[in-house]
């Protein structure tokens, strides 16, 4: 095993370029080392390494909160269950809709007075009577509804699974009213 650390050690002392600090650094850390080593922060010492080498502080400090951010998203991960995605996603299984089909990039750019050219493709989506605008997820029925351009300015009912933070229809089954 050591012998292992002392190879990759080696290997990466071969590769990557190493830069001593300049001669001034070097004597005042040394000379607060031996007057107040109590003294010594993780903050004071973050605030003076960005006062003397500010590039490789913030290279640094990226790579600590990358880090930092890496294992908080492994540690979520490696805990979570699809119940419990499912709550923080607030899906609503098994729901339904009922709305206008309508092309929500034409619908809104309307409704804003927005002069627009539009290409042959339509984002259809559905318009309910309260006035919100729900995107079709593109799963095999969702796609399906997509395709049909008949649909259009057409009432439909929808029972799907819902994702209401992100206005997104999982289409299961759908019928024209």
């Amino acid at each position: 095993m050591a012998q292992a650390q002392r190879a990759i050690k080696g290997l990466l002392q071969s590769r990557l370029p190493q830069h001593s600090a300049p001669h001034h650094l070097r004597a005042r850390i040394m000379h607060t080392l031996r007057t107040q080593p109590e003294g010594l922060s993780f903050r004071s010492l973050l605030q003076r390494l960005f006062e003397f080498q500010p590039m490789p502080a913030f290279a640094s400090l990226a790579l600590l909160i990358a880090l930092a951010a890496g294992i908080s998203m492994w540690a979520g991960k490696a805990t979570s269950s699809k119940s419990a995605n499912r709550e923080t996603l607030g899906i609503v299984m098994n729901s339904r809709l009922e709305g206008e089909v309508v092309c929500v990039d034409c619908t809104l750019l309307d409704i804003s007075k927005t002069p627009y050219t539009h290409d042959a493709r339509h984002r259809l989506g559905v318009k309910c009577d309260d006035g919100i605008f729900w995107n079709i997820l593109q799963t095999a029925r969702g796609s399906e509804l997509s395709a049909i351009s008949s649909l259009m300015h057409r009432r439909v009912r929808i029972k799907g699974h819902l994702f209401p933070e992100q206005r997104l229809v999982d289409v299961t089954e759908y019928s024209i009213i």
